[in-house]
């Protein structure tokens, strides 16, 4: 079988390195490990490659520092003095990591933040150093030039103002940002409770629409009730009307069974108890002999209660 250098390559660098630097004089051999680069500094100064995670050779009075490129989440903190005086409590999110295809910036970062003991440099002295600042003034320019008021109302739209403005600034910096959130606003308690009380008019408003709104369809409920009770009382008005007519129109026709009702009248009247009653022919009382005729019936009937 066959092996060729190209397979069998890195197996030997992994064991001749340990093995040379452990024989040579002030040799050593470093690991990078996962999430991390580095960068040798020799006795003159820094190297300009960026040596990716594994284990790699030092020569001579040199020494590998590493610094941490991995992602993490930052939070500040901090009160804000809107336009109209009034001290708001903010708190600001940013998610960001170190961007490994700016190899100018990343080689800066061993030049500006300070390493530890063991030649590591972590991600928050980088964040100190590239982000701190901006995160906490960005804020402070976009809100304390706004209202309270006007705050509550864009608090949405400022969230995406402050995620492209912080972008922008950090731009050519090596950190890399994945997203900026405005993540609470501690409201002053005046201004809560002014909040609270406008919310519970306008429940409260909402509420008397609300029973207004029901009056409005019981009134014309009873109003559309009303109308069919005028409909239908109009129209027995018409039937009885129109049955009246329709008897009146008879009679007219018939003048006999006008006769026979009378005749039928005075028949049933003289059955009862006061059957003395007096006929006056329709005659008389078209030409003056009524009135006579009236006194004397009149003047016999006191005369009868005198006698008795």
């Amino acid at each position: 079988m066959r092996i060729s250098w190209k397979n069998t390559r890195p197996l030997l660098m992994f064991v001749i390195l340990p093995i040379i630097a452990m024989t040579l004089p002030g040799c050593s051999c470093a690991d990078v490990g996962q999430g991390e680069l580095g960068r040798i500094r020799t006795g003159s100064g820094w190297a300009d490659k960026l040596y990716k995670p594994g284990k790699w050779f030092v020569g001579p009075l040199s020494r590998m520092y590493r610094l941490d490129t991995t992602e993490d989440t930052y939070e500040e903190k901090m009160q804000i003095l809107t336009a109209d005086n009034i001290n708001l409590t903010c708190t600001v999110e940013m998610r960001a990591g170190l961007n490994t295809t700016n190899k100018k910036g990343l080689l800066d970062i061993f030049n500006k933040v300070k390493a530890d003991r063991s030649g590591f440099i972590n991600r928050e002295d980088i964040y100190r150093v590239y982000g701190k600042m901006i995160l906490r003034s960005k804020p402070r320019e976009l809100l304390g030039a706004l209202k309270i008021d006007d705050i509550r109302k864009e608090r949405g739209e400022l969230g995406i103002k402050l995620d492209k403005a912080v972008r922008s600034e950090l731009a050519n910096t090596p950190l890399s940002v994945t997203s900026v959130k405005i993540t609470n606003i501690d409201w002053p308690e005046l201004i809560t409770q002014a909040m609270e009380e406008k919310k519970k008019r306008e429940i409260e408003i909402e509420a008397e629409k609300a029973k207004i709104q029901k009056a409005m369809v019981a009134a014309e409920g009873r109003r559309q009730v009303a109308e069919e009770e005028a409909k239908i009382k109009l129209i027995e008005a018409k039937m009885v009307a129109d049955y009246n007519k329709t008897i009146a129109d008879s009679l007219k026709k018939n003048p006999e069974f006008l006769s026979w009702h009378r005749i039928k009248m005075l028949s049933e009247a003289a059955q009862g108890p006061n059957n003395a009653f007096i006929i006056i022919p329709y005659e008389s009382m078209t030409n003056g002999e009524s009135r006579q005729l009236m006194n004397n019936i009149l003047l016999k009937q006191m005369l009868k209660k005198q006698k008795k």
